[in-house]
């Protein structure tokens, strides 16, 4: 009866323990160039259609594809007009699946994605760091771009050692987009093609 109790409260203080583990996400953020480096594709893309599926199976089960229409090709080899993604998590309105670090898209949004090769297709490389909503600049004119947080734990190389950042804001979250394509040449040119 004493082991019995105490596997029980073993289980009970380590449990959440276990639960915080298994839903945590840790992103490793690079530099541009390093990210266009080990990109498979790097675009700028419409979103014209997002979609929340629930597996027939399992409806808790949630993912949600996105339907992309490609402007312009930065790095690598679109095969078609159009690319699909579909990213783990999304809402059916009965349940809602959340998934730190996934980005999140919208219907008419003009995006530059940089993009991984998978079995089951193209993935944001870098989850949410992957992705750039482009904008204008209402002074200025130009376009910009910029990346919206979606959690996760952002860890960076300082002197070659892994370091949790503090703050989320970094100089490559807000880029003008003219920038942001000379660096992805750059990377895509010293880390060859893929």
């Amino acid at each position: 009866m004493r082991l019995r109790t105490t596997v029980l409260v073993t289980t009970l203080l380590l449990a959440p323990v276990a639960w915080t583990a298994a839903r945590a996400t840790t992103i490793l953020r690079l530099p541009v160039e390093e990210m266009a480096a080990q990109a498979d594709l790097v675009v700028r893309a419409d979103v014209t259609r997002v979609a929340v599926v629930a597996d027939p199976d399992d409806e808790r089960r949630i993912s949600t594809r996105v339907s992309l229409r490609v402007r312009q090709v930065f790095k690598g080899h679109a095969t078609a007009p159009t690319v699909t993604i579909t990213l783990l998590g999304g809402s059916t309105g009965r349940w809602t699946l959340a998934v730190p670090g996934t980005p999140r898209f919208t219907e008419g949004e003009d995006v530059v994605l940089f993009l991984h090769a998978t079995e089951r297709g193209f993935k944001p490389s870098g989850l949410w760091l992957g992705k750039y909503a482009v904008r204008r600049d209402a002074a200025t004119g130009r376009a910009r771009v910029s990346r919206v947080p979606a959690g996760g734990a952002l860890l960076s190389k300082e002197a070659g050692v892994l370091v949790e950042e503090e703050a989320v804001s970094h100089a490559d979250d807000d880029l003008d987009l003219d920038d942001l394509v000379r660096r992805v040449r750059a990377g895509a040119t010293a880390g060859g093609a893929r």
